[in-house]
């Protein structure tokens, strides 16, 4: 169990240091921030009355609760050894391969019921390749993360 809290707490960690260059670009670029096309799309495909800094919080939001779902799911895998590559568990290409499947989970379930279409696809055309290269992002600092905790946590 602790693994799992740990795991949920170093990729929402992960997660949000990835957003804090977001964060600082959304807050000292000038002008109005209803102008960025990001919130634009957001509130076009949500019928949003929000301020971009509202949908900014909220894409921070799930941003971090994608990290934390990725960061504690994988340890309660191990736990059940529920293994898809006979790769050793918390090793970085494991790491990885996990990594490629929730981008897959999110683009093909999470992101069309939020009414961004497959992939994200109604943000841009360039989103997947965003949350891909984020994702793969988490995985490494999740094995950072998870080579500075063992052997005291995260037992194979």
């Amino acid at each position: 169990m602790n693994d799992i809290l740990l795991g949920g707490a170093i990729g929402g960690l992960v997660a949000f240091l990835l957003t804090l260059p977001a964060i600082a670009f959304e807050v000292a670029k000038p002008g109005p921030v209803d102008r960025d096309p990001l919130v634009a799309d957001v509130k076009k495909a949500w019928h949003l009355r929000w301020s971009g800094r509202g949908i900014l919080l909220a894409g921070l939001f799930l941003h971090v609760l994608v990290g934390v779902g990725y960061g504690g799911v994988y340890p309660l895998l191990v736990e059940r050894n529920w293994r898809l590559l006979p790769v050793v568990p918390y090793s970085l290409p494991s790491l990885l391969f996990y990594a490629v499947g929730v981008w897959l989970a999110v683009g093909i379930v999470l992101l069309p019921l939020l009414r961004f279409g497959l992939f994200g696809r109604r943000l841009g055309p360039f989103v997947w390749l965003e949350f891909l290269i984020s994702m793969l992002l988490i995985a490494v600092g999740m094995w950072l993360g998870v080579q500075y905790y063992q052997p005291s946590f995260f037992h194979i």
